[in-house]
């Protein structure tokens, strides 16, 4: 009786298969993964972030401010947020910029003048800041 058949794809149809098809899926499917990363930097785009201070903003570290802001927002395209980050994360991007493991013209030298208790409450200050994101209308 009937069941277990299994017929093989003829030579021929593993080499059509091979030639065309295979590369054609990879194809859509890059072309897919390339559309789908469009898609989410717009999304990502269309979000608009709210920091809200929870301290004196007489407290900011000074060394800091100039380009990150009082509220951790970068003051242009090229200098990260702060807001809200881990405290933890901060500080230890600090440490590296201070020894020269993550390589910053712009860093280095700020972090090289900063002591470990400057370091510390700068990473504290932009942790504490509330980071929210609105959705957009």
């Amino acid at each position: 009786g009937g069941g277990g058949n299994i017929s093989l794809m003829s030579l021929e149809g593993q080499q059509f298969l091979t030639r065309f098809c295979i590369p054609y899926l990879r194809w859509t499917a890059q072309a897919r993964c390339h559309q789908q990363i469009a898609d989410l930097a717009a999304w990502y785009s269309s979000q608009t972030a709210v920091a809200t201070l929870t301290a004196d903003p007489s407290g900011a570290p000074e060394s800091c401010v100039s380009c990150h802001g009082v509220d951790g927002m970068g003051m242009d395209d090229d200098t990260p947020d702060l807001a809200g980050e881990n405290s933890i994360y901060l500080l230890s991007q600090l440490k590296a910029f201070r020894q020269g493991s993550r390589p910053s013209e712009i860093m280095q030298p700020i972090a090289e003048s900063l002591d470990d208790d400057q370091m510390r409450a700068a990473a504290e200050w932009y942790a504490s800041v509330k980071l929210e994101i609105a959705k957009p209308e």
